[in-house]
C-alpha cells in the first residue's frame, strides 16, 4: 500500500506544479482526462500508470517502487496551421520539461519520493473541424524508497 500512497502523493504534487508554471496559464490541467467541458488546451497526467516494486540494493530491507504515467498534451484551438498547432504543443511539452528541472522541492517530495524523468513519446498533428489540431504523448517516472522502519 505504500506504493499506492506515495503515487497518489506524487501526482498530485505534479499537477499543483504544472498548474502553477507560468507558460501552462490558460491550460487545463487535469488528471486522467479533462471530463465532460474540456479546454482547447489540455495537459492530462495519469491516463496509465504502471508499477514495478522491488527489493532495494543494499541498506535494511529496502523497498524501491517505480511508476510510470502517462500523459498526453491536446490542442484544439480553432484556426490554427499544422505549424502553428505543433508550436504550441511543443511549447507545453518544453514547459513541462523545464518544470522538472526548475521546481525541484515538486520533483523531490521527500526524502524518499521523487520524480525522476519526463519524456515525450509521440506527437502527431490531425484535422479538426475549425482547421488542425495537435496531440502529444507523453509519460513520467516516479520513485519511492523506504526501509521496513519507515
Amino acid at each position: 500500500m505504500k506504493t499506492a500512497h506515495a503515487y497518489s502523493e506524487a501526482i498530485t504534487s505534479l499537477l499543483d506544479m504544472l498548474a502553477c508554471l507560468p507558460e501552462l496559464a490558460g491550460v487545463q490541467v487535469v488528471e486522467a482526462f479533462p471530463g465532460a467541458n474540456p479546454e482547447r488546451e489540455i495537459v492530462a497526467v495519469g491516463s496509465e500508470v504502471t508499477f514495478n516494486d522491488d527489493w532495494a540494493p543494499f541498506g535494511r530491507l529496502g523497498r524501491e517502487s517505480n511508476w510510470t504515467a502517462k500523459g498526453f498534451i491536446s490542442i484544439t484551438t480553432p484556426g490554427l496551421t499544422t505549424a502553428q498547432a505543433r508550436d504550441r504543443c511543443m511549447e507545453i511539452a518544453s514547459a513541462i520539461a523545464r518544470g522538472f528541472i526548475r521546481d525541484i522541492s515538486t520533483v523531490t517530495l521527500n526524502n524518499s519520493t521523487r520524480w525522476s524523468s519526463f519524456q515525450l513519446t509521440r506527437f502527431g498533428p490531425y484535422p479538426t473541424e475549425e482547421g488542425v489540431g495537435a496531440f502529444a504523448e507523453f509519460s513520467v517516472d516516479g520513485k519511492a524508497r523506504w526501509t521496513h522502519d519507515t
